[in-house]
């Protein structure tokens, strides 16, 4: 059994949204400064946003953190719920999983899946491992993909890994998401807070997170990958 899962789904007081957010970041990366997105050609900022996003949009680590959590809520927890009759009573792990995954591949294909399917099945266990079947892009296998959705690495924790984890935890309750927010106020010097989107390590991440609170632990996890 994993126990960096273990350690991240300690912190279930913060709620599931909050600790999705927090697995997520390192796979996701996140710039402050909004890139020119030349696959989905579409103006991208903070997590993956692209709503409204325009160039010389800047935004800070709070605000990103919001935002992120914001979406997950919004566009992905909550059509979950509706096409996976009680979603929020499924094991923490689970529910974190399955949300990771909708954010990359969409809710509609989540909720048609297999994955979601056994689940429902009350098959836990195989519902986790058919979460690893979205491991493609182009018809062929991504080595980036296929570690995110099963055990990870080094230093990010798997979405296999983190179901598998929480299948004898149990759920929390979600937390109202936190609101949007406006673009922070433009500055040639802001340009200089561009953050790679490297990866970082969340050990110990869920202990912070019950003490400094959530947005305190997602800047926390931006500092160590940056190594400040």
């Amino acid at each position: 059994m994993s126990k960096r899962a273990k350690s991240l789904l300690a912190g279930g007081a913060a709620g599931v949204i909050a600790l999705t957010a927090v697995f997520m970041q390192p796979w996701e990366g996140t710039k402050n400064l909004a890139y020119w997105d030349s696959l989905g050609r579409v103006w991208t900022v903070c997590t993956g946003e692209t709503k409204g996003v325009k160039k010389g949009d800047r935004y800070t680590d709070k605000q990103c953190a919001e935002m992120l959590q914001a979406t997950l809520e919004k566009d992905y927890r909550q059509p979950l719920t509706k096409c996976i009759p009680g979603f929020d009573g499924y094991p923490l792990g689970w529910q974190v999983a399955i949300l990771s995954l909708t954010y990359n591949v969409g809710p509609g294909a989540v909720c048609k899946s297999t994955a979601a399917r056994l689940a429902i099945a009350g098959d836990l266990e195989q519902s986790c491992q058919a979460m690893t079947w979205f491991n493609r892009a182009g018809g062929k296998v991504v080595r980036g993909l296929k570690l995110r959705r099963e055990m990870g690495d080094a230093n990010r924790i798997g979405e296999l890994e983190i179901c598998l984890a929480g299948l004898d935890m149990p759920a929390v309750t979600t937390p109202k998401a936190a609101p949007q927010v406006k673009p922070a106020a433009k500055s040639p010097e802001a340009a200089k807070n561009e953050h790679d989107g490297s990866p970082g390590t969340v050990l110990g991440l869920a202990i912070f997170l019950a003490l400094a609170g959530t947005v305190g632990g997602l800047v926390f996890l931006r500092k160590r990958r940056a190594g400040k």
